[in-house]
């Protein structure tokens, strides 16, 4: 009787070892994917905090860039009024009061020109900071590993082939 419960209890042995590894790599399975998912959420948190950061940017800039506007043009109207009110006291009328006007026309236009340009320089640096704030986050969300459900047929076998070499051993 002694001599057949030792292969019995191998062969037990065996496969409650081949179901604990089983459970074993189910467990860290499931660990690893929630370990993704926690990088993942954390990403994905962090991208938007960098993407409203971005938009406030834009939106402050773009308000920084209209006041600017509003006051280059009170400034050139006040130029033009007084170089206009001004010749007119002088009594100066013909071509080169309009040529005077038309310079403050021109430097409006340059100094207009140049804030819409610096406002879409910015923005666009803003978008462009988006794009790689989008690829960076992809890219920490693909560092880390998602772990697939382990199969349990390699641990059934295992557990089986150790049965059968305990009664195999007996024999």
């Amino acid at each position: 009787m002694c001599m057949m419960a030792l292969p019995i209890l191998g062969a037990a042995l065996s496969i409650g070892q081949a179901a604990a590894g089983y459970g074993a790599a189910k467990k860290q399975a499931a660990e690893q994917n929630a370990y993704y998912e926690q990088n993942r959420l954390n990403a994905v948190a962090a991208a938007n905090d960098r993407y409203a950061a971005l938009n406030n940017n834009t939106i402050q800039e773009r308000k920084a860039s209209s006041q600017q506007l509003i006051q280059k043009r009170i400034a050139a109207l006040k130029a033009k009024s007084t170089a206009f009110v001004a010749s007119g006291e002088g009594g100066v009328t013909g071509l080169s009061v309009d040529a005077l006007l038309q310079d403050y026309e021109a430097q409006e236009g340059r100094q207009l020109e140049a804030i819409h340009t610096n406002y879409g320089l910015k923005r666009d640096r803003n978008y462009d900071d988006a794009v790689a704030t989008y690829h960076n986050t992809v890219s920490r969300i693909n560092s880390v590993r998602q772990a697939s459900k382990p199969s349990a047929l390699p641990f059934i076998l295992q557990g089986l082939g150790g049965a059968l070499g305990a009664f195999s051993k007996r024999s």
